[in-house]
């Protein structure tokens, strides 16, 4: 799913609750680390997520205007942490429900998902329907894009 997002020409931030060593090397020995553009670790910022500054700093990043969270997609498993986060700062959030581990039902409105998914490529459908409804996100460059320009 990371690898198609990126053929179509998305940036990816990664956001995560870990230490800054454990996100390199799962998403290198993956093969994912280059696919992302951004990554916001609690760990670095000292706080985790819901915290609205977690999300910022990826958006921020990603050089992402604040007009434009609401036409921006918040991928997680997590409805207190991810759902929540994404909610709070009017990002468009899609929640994947496949940890066993984790709360199934929102314990509040600010959990409520806008998009429930199973599967990760079940994303690509979201992201279609999304693009026909409020039309396509103002893409800006990657960080790849941006320094083969100069």
């Amino acid at each position: 799913m990371a690898r198609e997002l990126k053929r179509r020409g998305y940036p990816l931030a990664l956001i995560a609750d870990s230490r800054p060593g454990t996100t390199v090397n799962v998403l290198t020995q993956h093969g994912l680390y280059d696919l992302f553009d951004a990554f916001a670790i609690s760990e670095h910022l000292g706080v985790e997520k819901p915290h609205p500054l977690m999300f910022r700093h990826a958006l921020d990043q990603l050089r992402i205007r604040q007009e434009d969270y609401g036409r921006t997609v918040m991928v997680g498993n997590n409805l207190e942490r991810d759902v929540k986060g994404a909610n709070a700062l009017g990002m468009i959030s899609v929640w994947i429900d496949w940890a066993p581990r984790r709360s199934k039902a929102p314990a509040d409105a600010s959990q409520v998902p806008q998009h429930t998914i199973k599967m990760p490529f079940d994303l690509l459908g979201v992201i279609d329907q999304l693009e026909r409804e409020i039309g396509p996100h103002p893409r800006p460059l990657s960080r790849r894009r941006r320094q083969e320009r100069g």
